[in-house]
């Protein structure tokens, strides 16, 4: 099938999906689309530069041209005081030297904003994403692709003109394709309780509870097992929401985290995760975003339990003309293997990884129907695991045409 067949396939199948939401009223948006671009990567598996491409591959060289060809729709309706908010996508993705990543990715948001009375509101969402796996830390040509769905559903409650208190609870799945992967597919339930208080000026100070069940479904636990199938987590965060001026605002999370596994006790920890943001608007063509965080994630190697993870990112927009958006952003992360479990008796010198990321973004939008999207990425990481550096260099050109 051709590549322009392929187009008109997907958008036939997405507009009879959801032809009914064409009768929306005034003031709603209903906007099919098509899109396709074009993207050139320089190291598109992650190699390392003392590796040869050829001897993982069977292929020489390391770049790649990648062919995107894509049909969704965006959905805005509205009635009295409810909010249905709903994106869908369906693509066919090509590669010219690793065609056996070639695959169809799906990605769809579908968001419901209730509202009853005065006093209650609350969301119900759901989100399913497939796509090619990352490279940075798996690396392979048999195109190892993620599923990814979350399910939640949240009530807040007015209780006070100041007060707000909520309950929420969600599921989230991870499948992964390759059987090799399997291993890492994941299930989770959380439960969370919040209550926030707001300001006259619109700030907002606030606690969130959470519980999280999660489990591998995949993974058969045994005696000399060195990775568990399951935990339990526990976190309590305070949330502050500073309003300092229309063009200033601040956000400060603090979150206690304690993960507990199910059998092996020497994958327990605890720890303070920490995260701030800023964003300034001196103009409002203008925008600054600043964001510093510390978290800790979890590890299943052998020689670590978690890992602490900091860094932070720093991006910048500017629209010189209502046609014509620039942003830019940087973002760097060094990541800390801690908490050796002990199931290597040797004494071995915990990874440790920086991660730096470079991006540029060229938006243009020369009619109403039509976007032009340019970009460029430069990605890099240094690693104390032997073969484990890398830095490659993407740039893509994408058009988009609104129905």
């Amino acid at each position: 099938m051709t590549f322009a067949l392929k187009i008109i396939a997907i958008y036939c199948l997405l507009s009879a999906a959801f032809q009914g939401a064409a009768l929306a009223v005034s003031g709603d948006t209903f906007r099919p689309y098509v899109s396709t671009s074009f993207s050139h990567d320089s190291n598109l598996l992650r190699f390392d530069d003392a590796v040869d491409p050829s001897a993982v591959t069977g292929k020489k060289g390391r770049s790649d041209t990648i062919r995107q060809l894509a049909a969704g729709l965006d959905i805005d309706w509205k009635y009295s005081r409810q909010q249905v908010l709903i994106s869908a996508e369906l693509s066919d993705n090509s590669y010219d030297r690793f065609d056996t990543l070639n695959y169809q990715g799906q990605d769809v948001n579908a968001r419901w904003n209730w509202r009853l009375g005065n006093h209650l509101s609350g969301v119900l969402y759901h989100e399913f994403n497939r796509s090619l796996a990352s490279f940075a830390d798996i690396r392979g040509i048999s195109g190892n692709l993620r599923d990814q769905q979350t399910d939640s559903f949240e009530l807040n409650w007015l209780f006070h003109p100041r007060w707000t208190a909520g309950i929420a609870y969600s599921e989230y799945s991870l499948e992964y394709s390759e059987k090799a992967q399997q291993q890492g597919d994941e299930e989770t339930e959380t439960i969370e309780a919040s209550l926030y208080y707001k300001t006259p000026k619109g700030s907002r100070v606030g606690l969130k509870l959470s519980t999280k069940e999660g489990g591998y479904p995949n993974r058969a636990f045994a005696i000399s097992s060195t990775v568990d199938n399951g935990y339990t987590q526990e976190s309590a965060q305070a949330i502050f929401e500073w309003n300092y001026s229309v063009k200033s605002r601040f956000r400060f999370e603090m979150a206690y985290v304690e993960r507990i596994s199910d059998h092996l006790s020497q994958r327990d920890y605890d720890g303070i995760n920490k995260r701030f943001n800023y964003t300034w608007r001196p103009t409002v063509k203008t925008q600054l975003q600043l964001s510093l965080f510390q978290q800790t994630e979890p590890r299943d190697n052998l020689l670590a339990s978690v890992s602490e993870n900091e860094g932070g990112s720093i991006t910048a927009s500017w629209a010189p003309t209502a046609k014509i958006t620039i942003s830019g952003r940087y973002r760097t992360e060094m990541r800390t293997d801690l908490n050796d479990p002990g199931f290597v008796a040797a004494n071995i010198v915990q990874l440790e990884e920086k991660n730096d990321t470079i991006s540029l973004n060229i938006n243009y939008n020369p009619h109403e129907s039509v976007d032009i999207n340019a970009s460029y990425i430069d990605d890099r990481r240094n690693s104390t695991r032997a073969l484990s550096d890398f830095d490659a260099q993407m740039v893509s050109l994408t058009a988009t045409f609104w129905m």
